[in-house]
């Protein structure tokens, strides 16, 4: 579905000091992607945007390191449910953030319980995003700095 109007998470709300890492974003509509990208970089993130949901996938399965994964849920092929499932089996320290224009009790419930970090509904606002994400990022460093350094043998 094309994108007509600026999103709402894209308004003139100023962002609140975050913490700032690096972002996998998987969003099939590529101008609503862009967009994305233009926040979180402009927030400081690193961000890896990419098409589709197996393209996330394997990205999480290459030599790139993600502290937080933002996915749509509704995309062609693999949606953003079968990538929360892939990361958790993939990179099970990474938190994955769903947001979705389709957004109901019952899914964002199962999302959660299935492991997801956050569920947001599209619109949404910037400050409320780049809050999720930071959050997301904080849990994320904090989890690999408690873990072990692996050593080789």
């Amino acid at each position: 579905m094309p994108i007509t109007t600026i999103p709402a998470f894209l308004d003139t709300v100023s962002a609140p000091e975050t913490a700032t890492g690096r972002v996998l974003v998987a969003e099939d509509d590529a101008a609503l992607r862009e967009l994305l990208v233009e926040v979180l970089t402009g927030a400081g993130h690193r961000v890896t945007a990419v098409p589709n949901g197996a393209e996330a996938l394997a990205r999480l399965t290459g030599s790139s390191v993600f502290d937080v994964v933002l996915t749509d849920v509704v995309m062609p092929g693999i949606g953003g449910e079968a990538v929360l499932v892939g990361a958790k089996e993939r990179a099970p320290g990474v938190p994955v953030i769903l947001m979705t224009a389709f957004g109901s009790i019952d899914a964002a419930v199962r999302m959660v319980r299935a492991g997801a970090f956050d569920y947001v509904t599209k619109p949404v606002g910037t400050a409320e995003l780049l809050q999720a994400i930071a959050r997301a990022v904080r849990e994320s460093q904090q989890r690999s700095a408690k873990e072990p350094a692996s050593v080789p043998d």
